[in-house]
């Protein structure tokens, strides 16, 4: 496995600031998968995605009334993963994960449910919205 090794620090613009001040201003998007998915792979490939995409590594700070995105090493990025219960129950569950706000000033933004099954497996991606919006998100 790669090592994460990011740091960065970048001062929020107007319209990013305004997402930063709303913990519960989230993107959340879904991929239907034909068969099981191996946990463990999925792990890899967020590994994977954080070394390409750095913003999924970063946290919030406030520092002289301005609001600064900075990045952090190695962050651990959650992947709950559940039995699939239906064709709704990825609908239920983003109803849930809005119920959870992100911790903007620890991290990460960004958060993975895997409902899975042997024959259907339902991905949802969960991010605030200060590092992404939905054409990003997909």
């Amino acid at each position: 496995m790669q090592k994460i090794d990011v740091m960065y620090k970048k001062k929020l613009n107007t319209r990013e600031r305004t997402h930063s001040k709303a913990p519960n201003s989230n993107i959340s998007i879904i991929a239907k998968i034909i068969g099981n998915v191996s946990s463990a792979d999925l792990r890899e490939t967020i590994r994977k995605m954080q070394i390409r995409h750095q913003l999924l590594n970063s946290h919030l700070q406030m520092k002289n009334n301005d609001v600064y995105l900075f990045g952090k090493s190695n962050m651990e990025i959650p992947l709950k993963v559940l039995p699939r219960e239906g064709e709704q129950h990825w609908k239920k569950q983003i109803i849930e994960e809005h119920k959870i706000p992100f911790n903007l000033r620890e991290g990460p933004l960004i958060r993975f449910i895997l409902l899975r099954s042997s024959d259907i497996s339902d991905l949802i991606i969960f991010c605030q919205h200060t590092i992404c919006d939905g054409m990003s998100l997909a």
